[in-house]
Parts: C-alpha cells; structure tokens; sequence
C-alpha cells in the first residue's frame, strides 16, 4: 500500500500517512502493542512516546507495526510527500524500502 506523506507534525515528530483511500483502516493499530498509534486529525500513523525514538527507527516501527497488525506492507512511491523530514532521513528511509533487510 502506498504512502502518501511521511512528515513532521508541530512538534517534530515523524508520521506516515497512508494513501488517502486507505486512511481510516489503521484505527486500531494500537493492538499491536508496538507503541504506535493512529491519530485520527493527522489520518496518520506515529508513536505513543516518540521522543524515545530517532525517525528512521520510528519508521521502522509504524511499518512493522503495521504490517504484524493487519498484514500490510506500506511503502514509498514517486508520489510520497516528504513534508519537514532532512534530506539525510530521508535518505535512510529510502534506502530502507530499496532493501528491506537493511539495519
């Protein structure tokens, strides 16, 4: 499933957006006990606590979170927006899609 936006919210926070058809089917992704959570004004995807994470392993989580949870492998496109995220995240994020078993 595609990813429509991976950004930082307010307060410089990592979240996943999924496609827009799909935003509401993650509403009990807490389930998962991954410490993430949907966030129903965002329609997005991010952690409980998320301090305690650093944004490539945060996006790590929410994709495994989600995928354990509802067996769905959310990914990067061409048309993913980037709203907020250093290019060096970016970057590492990227190259966790290209190769999966990465880190």
């Amino acid at each position: 499933m595609p990813i429509q936006e991976i950004g930082l919210d307010d307060r410089g926070h990592l979240f996943v957006r999924p496609a827009a058809a799909c935003a509401d089917e993650f509403a009990y992704i807490d389930r998962a006990a991954m410490g993430i959570r949907w966030n129903t004004q965002l329609r997005a995807l991010h952690a409980y606590e998320p301090a305690r994470w650093v944004s490539r392993d945060l996006y790590k989580q929410i994709i495994a979170a989600v995928y354990g949870e509802y067996g769905v492998q959310l990914k990067v496109t061409p048309g993913t927006l980037w709203s907020r995220i250093p290019a060096d995240v970016r970057k590492s994020i990227e190259a966790l899609d290209l190769n999966p078993t990465a880190g």
